[in-house]
Parts: C-alpha cells; sequence; structure tokens
C-alpha cells in the first residue's frame, strides 16, 4: 500500500503485462486478460514511467515485445494467468461456490467470467488503498463491478486472515476456491504462514468442505494445492 493513497506499484505493473499481453496478435499464446486494457491508462502508466512495460502499452505491440524485459514479464503474466484461470474454472465446474482472492490487485476474473461465477460470491482481499483506486478504475472503465463481488480491506502484516474473511461475509461451509497469486514475495513470512495455516487447517470451524488454493512463489511458478 502506498502511503500517499495510490494503488501498489505491483498491482498496476501486473495488470499492464496482461494488458499488454492481451495484445498479441497470436490468439494462441495471447494472455487472456482483455479487461486490463480497460483499467490501465494513461494516469497508471504515470505510476510506473521507469519500467519499460509502461513505455510499451504506449507504442507498437511487435516493437515493443522484442525488448527483453518486456517479453520476459509479458510471459510470465501470460502463463500465471492462464493456469490459474484453468485452476478456478475446474474449482467452479466442481462445486466450488466461493472464490477468495487473495492480494487482489487489479484481478479482473470477476468480469471476465460473469457467467461461470454468476452463482458464486467473490471476495477479493486486499489493501485498502489499492482496492478503492481499483474500484474507480472500475467505475470509470467497465461501469461497475459484478454484485456479486465483495471488497475486503486487509493489512497482511498485522490482520488474520479469518478476521477479514468474517467481515466480508465468508461461509465457512461452502466450498471454496483460493487464489493467492503475486503476493508472497511481499508478505513477512509469518503472515504467510497464519494464512496458509488458517486455510489449511480448516481454522473456520468446522473445518472447510474440500477447497482449492492456487498460489505463486517468490520466484513466479503457479503451483495449487488441494
Amino acid at each position: 500500500m502506498e502511503a500517499n493513497g495510490l494503488p501498489s506499484r505491483t498491482s498496476i505493473l501486473t495488470a499492464a503485462a496482461r494488458a499488454l499481453g492481451s495484445r498479441e496478435p497470436d490468439v494462441s499464446v495471447r494472455n487472456p486478460d482483455w479487461v486490463a486494457d480497460r483499467l490501465i491508462g494513461a494516469a497508471e502508466l504515470e505510476l510506473i514511467t521507469d519500467h519499460p512495460i509502461s513505455r510499451a502499452l504506449g507504442g507498437d505491440f511487435q516493437k515493443a515485445i522484442n525488448d527483453p524485459d518486456v517479453f520476459g514479464f509479458t510471459w510470465l503474466m501470460l502463463v500465471r494467468t492462464r493456469f490459474i484461470d484453468e485452476m478456478m474454472e475446474r474449482a467452479v465446474r466442481g462445486g466450488a461456490t466461493q472464490l477468495v482472492i487473495l492480494g487482489a490487485g487489479f484481478d479482473t476474473r470477476a468480469h471476465r467470467f460473469t457467467e461461470l461465477l454468476k452463482n458464486a460470491t467473490i471476495i477479493e482481499i486486499d489493501y485498502g488503498a489499492t482496492q478503492e483506486y481499483k474500484k474507480r478504475r472500475v467505475k470509470a472503465g467497465l461501469g461497475g463491478a459484478p454484485a456479486n463481488v465483495v471488497y475486503a480491506p486487509i493489512d497482511f502484516a498485522r490482520e488474520g486472515l479469518g478476521d477479514v474473511l468474517r467481515r466480508a461475509g465468508f461461509e465457512r461451509r461452502r466450498k471454496t476456491c483460493f487464489i493467492c497469486e503475486g503476493v508472497s514475495m511481499y508478505v513477512p513470512e509469518e503472515g504467510m504462514k497464519e494464512m496458509l495455516r488458517a486455510i489449511a487447517e480448516g481454522r473456520y470451524t468446522p473445518p472447510l468442505p474440500t477447497s482449492r488454493m492456487a498460489s505463486t512463489r517468490s520466484c513466479g511458478s503457479p503451483v495449487f494445492a488441494t
């Protein structure tokens, strides 16, 4: 969270990389996050002017993708986005009726999968400043969030996940899909351990029904646990 009330830098960077990837002419390697391009505008690029992805979004795609830094970051987001999208789809089709997105940033799954998620509750958890900024961009660029989206602010270093989920209306008896994308490298180790213990040990008595979780490690490799 930025002290001046702006969104986290990483939330803008990752959304910008997904937006650029969605412009890939080859559909077989195109990032599926077409919504990100509607959320990242001139004001957002101004916040990341020192990163080559900012210049890339304002220029020719083929020329931009030849920059090794831009290419690597854009492809990382492609792999990450597709992997987690597919895991989420399997979880929801397998009976999950709650989607909890930890460190949601500018995540757009609630907007890209409206039909699939129409009967699910989507809880987006992130720092308050990032969420407030995102809500303004969602309203301006998309007309607002779907009615089944709940924004739940958190300070991962100071608050327990269970308390935040309870405030957000989380129902412990419902099968849930958890997404923790690009979070672990920014949260203190003890904070991550507490979060994972809360999910894995059924801290919400009685224990959660069988649920799924997708996460990324500090190296960016996608992993999932059942």
